[in-house]
């Protein structure tokens, strides 16, 4: 069983969630570094972890899953089962503890999702990263946004997997001064010269390739196949950028509450994703997905009546109450009877480039479930698939005929006492060492306008566009 210990409370000196941020930026380039950033002032932007030398591994592939551990002290652990969810059950059984900070970080990538239903393997794209990845960390950095308190927690357990190096840096942050002198340090940082431009590789025919696919979408919820469906668009970028910068960008930018960087041995992931796709507190679980945009005016007055609309929208707010019902009732199969509830309200939040409309659905799972069985129960989140939900997939995969991979999965954390929680992986980049990848996309129904939706999922990637220093006109 892993021995933890309170190794040191930095409260006084990462006291602001800027501090946090620049800290981050000094350790963005330890390999294997994972940033889960609670940006802005939302009411979900609670936490933040900052996670540092990964010393244990779990890798899911269609047909291969592997865990493995740093140091080459243990035989890496191989399975090779049909449905890569019961592998990855089989990883995450280990002994519980009580803590509720991070033990497992990682990705479930949506075409997990085809392996959801215990009963039907749905066809789709495989991508070319693993299904999903989580990795397991020596120190936790953990900074409370309400409380402004920051600790520093190791696990001991990992000394048995790192080398002497790693070990004694990791012995390094235990005093104070450490820590003044690293917050020094982190604030001189100089900020990165220029580089070279992207070139933007727009799919042939992107916009009319989209346009013509909203169309179809149409026709199917004519005939009453599918209700809605979420249907995107790809970006590819040739180029190369450095991860953290950008993530310190976007934070800066477009901060929004499930954000985070992650180094992966195979890519690297900025995330801005304002979507908290499932969360278990003990076992209250609970979900806020979002459906319904409108871009952000340039003017106040222009800014107060996009918003009005927004809120007093038919068609945004009936795509909003379809999702939300596709939530109620997975959460039904995984709650006490009885137990789901949604707040009435809708909310509406404002960012960067778009005012959002979000739901709150909540329920008490039952205690006899595995939190993994819960969160399969519910993948993916249904506001990145439609409704009713293996149609819309279904739907999805005939249309795009593309992998997403990390896009529309999930990012988050298993916790060591069997708690969770994973955003909607939303307005994110993945970063080769040659290429950038991104994609947004937005909710068809039986009223939409091609033309406005594909502006709309412009308008949700602006901030991003930005970012990388590109324009698509």
């Amino acid at each position: 069983m892993s021995s933890f210990f309170n190794a040191l409370d930095l409260s006084s000196i990462i006291a602001l969630p800027e501090d946090l941020l620049q800290i981050a930026r000094y350790f963005s380039h330890e390999k294997g570094t994972c940033f889960l950033y609670s940006g802005g002032s939302f009411p979900l932007s609670k936490k933040s972890f900052l996670c540092l030398y990964p010393f244990s591994f779990i890798c899911i592939e269609p047909t291969i899953q592997r865990k493995s551990w740093g140091g080459g002290i243990l035989k890496p652990l191989e399975l090779h089962l049909k449905n890569p969810w019961d592998a990855l059950k089989q990883f995450l059984n280990e002994p519980s503890l009580t803590f509720s900070f991070p033990r497992w970080v990682g990705y479930l990538g949506y075409e997990m999702g085809a392996y959801s239903d215990s009963q039907l393997v749905l066809e789709y794209t495989p991508p070319e990263i693993p299904l999903a990845y989580f990795q397991r960390f020596a120190c936790t950095i953990v900074f409370d946004h309400d409380l402004k308190k920051c600790q520093l927690w190791i696990d001991q357990e990992s000394f048995s997997f790192l080398d002497r190096s790693q070990i004694g840096q990791i012995l390094e942050w235990s005093t104070i001064s450490t820590w003044i002198r690293v917050k020094a340090q982190a604030y001189a940082l100089a900020s990165p010269s220029e580089v070279s431009s992207l070139i933007f590789k727009i799919q042939p025919a992107g916009r009319e390739s989209y346009l013509n696919q909203v169309q179809k979408a149409k026709t199917l919820i004519e005939k009453g196949e599918i209700y809605q469906v979420n249907l995107s668009q790809p970006f590819t970028l040739q180029g190369r950028r450095e991860g953290f910068e950008l993530f310190y960008r976007l934070a800066k930018l477009n901060p929004a509450p499930y954000s985070g960087y992650w180094d992966l041995p195979f890519c690297s992931i900025v995330s801005s994703s304002p979507e908290k796709f499932l969360k278990k507190d003990s076992l209250l679980l609970s979900t806020e997905p979002i459906k319904g945009t409108a871009p952000r005016g340039t003017t106040p007055t222009e800014d107060g009546g996009n918003r009005e609309r927004l809120v007093r929208s038919e068609k945004e707010n009936a795509e909003l109450l379809m999702i939300t019902d596709l939530m109620r009732h997975d959460l039904g199969k995984v709650s006490v009877a009885g137990s789901v509830k949604v707040n009435p309200h809708w909310n509406c939040y404002g960012y960067q480039n778009v005012f959002h409309l979000s739901s709150e659905v909540e329920s008490i799972a039952c205690s006899s479930l595995h939190f993994l069985d819960i969160i399969r129960a519910c993948f993916p989140g249904g506001s990145i698939t439609g409704c009713p939900k293996i149609r819309a997939m279904q739907t999805i995969h005939a249309f795009e005929k593309r992998a997403r991979g990390i896009y529309t999965g999930s990012l988050g954390y298993f916790s060591h006492n069997g708690d969770f929680d994973f955003n909607i992986a939303i307005r994110s980049l993945i970063l080769s060492p040659t290429s950038i990848h991104t994609a947004f996309g937005a909710g068809i129904v039986a009223d939409s306008l091609p033309d406005q939706e594909y502006q709309e999922i412009l308008s949700k990637g602006q901030s991003i566009f930005e970012i990388l220093n590109v324009s698509l006109v």
